[in-house]
C-alpha cells in the first residue's frame, strides 16, 4: 500500500472522556494523525491530567494536559506522515483530582492501515 493510497482512506475520530487506563482506540494497525486535548467547556474548573498514547506497550507520546476552563486549545497535529502504530492505539488518561478527570477530553484522529 502506498502512502498516497493510505491517505485516501477516511480519517477516524475517537473521543476519550475522564480517566481511563489503556483504553483501546483500535487494535488494528493504524497511523496516528493528531490529537486534541481539552475539557468540558463551562465546567467552572481547570483540569490537570496526564496522557499517554501507546502502540501496544510502546509509549509514543506522553504529556501533561493543563487547561483553564473556557479556553480552547488548537488541535495538535503529529506531522504530515503521522506516527505508525503497528500494534494499534491505546490511551491512558490519569490525574490527581477526580474532578479534573471527570471534565477532561482527548480527541484522537487516526487512519486504519
Amino acid at each position: 500500500m502506498t502512502l498516497s493510497s493510505l491517505f485516501q482512506r477516511p480519517a477516524l475520530t475517537t473521543i476519550i472522556s475522564g480517566g481511563v487506563t489503556d483504553s483501546v482506540i483500535t487494535s488494528s494497525p493504524a497511523i496516528l494523525m493528531g490529537f486534541y486535548p481539552g475539557g468540558v467547556e463551562g465546567a467552572g474548573i481547570n483540569w490537570d491530567c496526564y496522557v499517554s498514547i501507546k502502540s501496544g506497550t510502546t509509549e509514543l507520546l506522553a504529556f501533561r494536559n493543563i487547561f483553564q476552563s473556557g479556553f480552547s486549545v488548537p488541535p495538535a497535529s503529529i506531522n504530515s506522515n503521522g506516527i505508525d502504530c503497528p500494534n494499534g492505539i491505546k490511551v491512558t488518561v490519569s490525574g490527581i483530582d477526580p474532578q479534573y478527570l471527570a471534565n477532561s477530553r482527548l480527541t484522537i484522529n487516526y487512519i486504519l492501515k
